[in-house]
């Protein structure tokens, strides 16, 4: 039996189960709140509506203005929300006993919130849109959001953020940056990472901004969402399309709040957790910026490194846009500490991280770290850089007269040398770099005339 279309009437509190379908083909019987095609269901303020092992089918209107009405799916069954039109829910609460489910069949709008008092809510591949401030709330191991395909989304401004969390999916970001509008998604199917399954949550997360974010996020995530994982092996992983996952190292833990967290986050994208990391042939353990003498001084430690090549250190000048500026070979500590510095002359506002290389091409990357060391005005530029051919040097007025160039590779040995010309008449000359091998260098321009520091820049050769 079919329920009766219900037209413009407005509920105070109605437990429901009433309406079946099944009993006539041999299925079991199944309770059904059907709402036909061109009627409306309406909910007042305090209006409560209690679905006791019932479906909802919706193929009118429940008309759920903010603030008015809560419709709650109890029992010891499944159900489901189906019906050909999209239901705006203003509350809508999930108090189902352990291990029992409603299943999305068509796409929802919240309004103010779900609540989880038990059960499962199963996505089924349709997506669940927080509209406005609405929130998820109570959800816990046994009681919360479920499904390998679909996703609970929310749209807001993010201007600032200080551990936001918005619709408290459990993203929470913080950046001194205006991020403007932003997308967060939160799909719970494992993800292929480096050939093995990640756990069963994801955030994608799509701001406005997404450059120079300098961002901090805490991912949250459920034991139940483990997914074969070890817990004490997880680490965060980012991609950004595809399957192209970079382990995002530098990240912290902690294990009884289930959350991990990484800071000095130029832009978002898709994020994980994993403990494919593991397989990363290096762990780092500290990652840190400061300033000496108009120089970048980086440092960083590291707790194990097997089967690593190199590290590389990339500069940017925004934390989106990197370009490598020297290699470190590794030295293959097994186990103890392993402490590297490298010192950058090109001081003034930049981003740094380092890029762990495997012998078989495997990467990850540490945390973003910024530094912001005072400089003084450069006398001179130079370019292209990176350089394939030939390097140009390009003077300013202050500082044309007799100078010299000299390129030291990254061990201090003098690889090319100009002898000392008077650059009194014109503002540019060339270094040959053709048969130079690739590799980072030093420049340095030598002033001969006056008493002027030398300066230094570091050269990319292709």
């Amino acid at each position: 039996m079919k329920m009766p279309g219900i037209n413009n009437r407005m509920i105070r509190y109605v437990l429901v189960a009433i309406g079946t379908y099944g009993a006539n083909s041999g299925a079991a019987a199944q309770n059904v709140i059907r709402i036909q095609a061109g009627t409306t269901l309406g909910t007042g303020p305090g209006a409560v509506i209690s679905l006791f092992d019932t479906d909802f089918n919706n193929d009118g209107t429940l008309y759920a203005p903010a603030g008015s009405g809560r419709i709650v799916f109890a029992g010891t069954s499944d159900n489901e929300i189906t019906g050909a039109s999209v239901t705006d829910f203003n509350d809508l609460e999930i108090a189902k006993s352990e291990g029992q489910s409603v299943l999305l069949k068509q796409k929802i709008n919240i309004r103010n919130s779900i609540r989880f008092n038990g059960g499962l809510l199963r996505l089924g591949g349709q997506v669940i849109t927080l509209l406005g401030n609405a929130t998820l709330q109570e959800e816990s191991e046994s009681s919360r959001i479920t499904g390998d395909q679909g996703y609970v989304q929310i749209s807001t401004k993010l201007n600032a953020p200080q551990a936001a969390n918005p619709g408290n999916l459990g993203a929470t970001v913080t950046s001194a940056v205006d991020l403007g509008l932003t997308t967060i998604r939160r799909g719970h199917g494992p993800l292929k990472v480096r050939d093995e399954a990640s756990i069963s949550r994801y955030y994608d997360i799509n701001p406005t901004n997404n450059a120079a974010l300098n961002a901090t996020l805490r991912f949250h995530y459920w034991d139940s969402e483990l997914n074969g994982n070890k817990e004490d092996e997880l680490g965060l992983w980012k991609s950004s399309g595809g399957d192209d996952w970079v382990a995002q190292i530098g990240s912290v833990k902690n294990s009884g709040l289930n959350w991990l967290e990484l800071a000095g986050i130029g832009s978002f994208s898709r994020w994980t957790a994993s403990d494919a990391a593991t397989s990363l042939p290096v762990r780092f353990s500290g990652f840190a910026a400061a300033c000496y003498s108009n120089t970048v001084r980086l440092t960083w430690e590291t707790v194990l490194e097997i089967n690593a090549a190199r590290f590389e250190i990339l500069r940017s000048p925004n934390g989106d846009q990197w370009d490598r500026i020297g290699q470190i070979t590794v030295r293959g500590t097994e186990t103890g500490n392993g402490r590297y510095s490298f010192s950058d002359p090109e001081s003034g506002n930049a981003y740094y991280r380092i890029k762990a290389v495997d012998h078989d091409g495997s990467t990850g990357f540490t945390g973003i770290v910024k530094a912001a060391c005072a400089t003084a005005a450069r006398l001179w530029k130079a370019g292209p850089n990176p350089v394939k051919d030939k390097l140009s040097v390009w003077m300013g007025p202050a500082g044309r007269g007799k100078v010299s160039l000299q390129l030291h590779d990254r061990q201090g040995r003098l690889v090319k040398a100009t002898p000392v010309g008077d650059l009194a008449d014109k503002h540019v000359t060339t270094l040959d770099m053709k048969d130079i091998p690739a590799g980072v260098y030093l420049l340095t321009v030598i002033f001969a005339d006056r008493a002027a520091p030398e300066e230094t820049m570091t050269i990319v050769k292709e």
